[in-house]
């Protein structure tokens, strides 16, 4: 037998790949973050102002009414603190109809810079009395008109 060396691998086992006090540090910002979060929903989050109001992208309705929405149009929902509403914009940016519990004014859309036309309409539903206004230039009545028509013929009480 020969006197050669056999050189063998030391093998060495460590404890672990991250480093102790790395696995420290991510548990005081769970527990950081832990702390941040409410014991209950705030007020906020529960009592939201206002009445209730449905859009099912077909009707908008909210505690009085409910209309079709006509098609391509925008719904603008009314303030919270206000009576029961609705605004309809067309896409043309400058036709408008407003429905209201209360009486109002024709609106006017704000970046329309053509001359145009309010009606103003009385509806009955029940023993209510709702107030249907709008505006819209010259050539743009027809497609007013046939909207109009279309809450019109809609209108009925909330489900």
């Amino acid at each position: 037998m020969s006197n050669e060396s056999v050189n063998t691998p030391i093998v060495s086992i460590s404890r672990s790949s991250i480093p102790l006090c790395s696995l420290c540090s991510l548990w005081l910002i769970v527990f950081l973050f832990a702390a941040c979060v409410p014991g209950e929903t705030p007020p906020v989050l529960t009592n939201t102002p206002g009445a209730p109001i449905t859009l099912d992208g077909e009707r908008y309705t909210n505690t009085a009414f409910s209309v079709a929405i006509p098609r391509g149009w925008r719904v603008i929902t009314s303030p919270a603190d206000a009576p029961p509403a609705v605004t309809f914009a067309a896409p043309d940016g400058c036709t408008v109809i407003h429905l209201s519990t209360i009486p109002a004014d024709p609106p006017v859309a704000p970046n329309c810079d053509q001359a145009v036309e309010p009606f103003t309409q009385t509806l009955s539903l029940g023993a209510d009395t709702l107030t249907l206004v709008g505006s819209a230039p010259a050539d743009a009545d027809a497609s007013l008109r046939a909207a109009a028509d279309l809450i019109t013929e809609s209108l009925r009480r909330p489900e």
